[in-house]
């Protein structure tokens, strides 16, 4: 039998389209795809207020969440209060605005700022269309110095996990995300995967492009890795 911790990645919510959650606080409106992350599903949502959301739901199976599993959800609740709650958070860093349990739909829910996101990812596919990441904008001094400071936010949004000895694990444009039809002052470095990448390196099978260097099976992660 599988340890408990391999049985729950393998679960998948009930979720659809149009669903809520937390006693109503949250609709659900498209899940997000995002590979690597098997432990929890990525969904786009609105509050009462019509504000965008996004959850990061990890459904358990039984009545309640086996220990085990809740002492993982318990971890990542204590890492995203600690990271939301730090200096220059909200610039640097997607923050977390809510959590809880939802026991009628047997999932964990961990609440970010949301948007209508891009990740820096689909950006770089397209940066030719980009006003502000084509290479001919970008011999524009003013556009240069506009990206050089977005990255200089998400390296302070990095170094803020390392003050309080978090190390990300998988810094990719996959983890950056931002708003679409906004610049890259909307960039922010988002840590959805941080528990779910613990011990993880790239393998052949990876369709990321930006993958973890199987290098770090020798080297392992560290700060500097980072």
């Amino acid at each position: 039998m599988l340890p408990l911790a391999e049985q729950f990645i393998n679960l998948e919510s009930e979720m659809n389209e149009n669903d809520t959650v937390l006693n109503g606080r949250y609709t659900l409106t498209q899940r997000i795809a995002m590979p690597g992350v098997e432990s929890s599903e990525l969904w786009e949502a609105t509050d009462r207020d019509g504000e965008f959301r996004t959850l990061k739901i990890t459904p358990y199976a039984g009545e309640k969440p086996p220990s085990e599993v809740r002492r993982m959800w318990d971890n990542d609740l204590r890492v995203m209060y600690r990271l939301s709650s730090s200096a220059g958070a909200a610039r640097q860093l997607v923050v977390m605005t809510d959590a809880g349990i939802d026991t009628t739909k047997r999932t964990m829910i961990l609440v970010y700022e949301g948007w209508q996101h891009i990740s820096f990812a689909e950006v770089l596919k397209e940066r030719e269309r980009s006003d502000w990441l084509s290479f001919k904008k970008l011999r524009e001094r003013h556009v240069r110095r506009e990206l050089w400071r977005s990255l200089l936010q998400l390296a302070r949004g990095l170094k803020s996990l390392h003050d309080q000895n978090l190390i990300h694990r998988k810094v990719t444009p996959e983890a950056i995300w931002g708003c679409q039809g906004e610049g890259p002052e909307s960039l922010r470095l988002s840590g959805f995967d941080w528990s779910a990448r613990i011990g993880h390196a790239a393998s052949a099978s990876e369709r990321s492009p930006w993958a973890t260097p199987l290098e770090l099976k020798e080297v392992g992660y560290s700060f500097t890795s980072d």
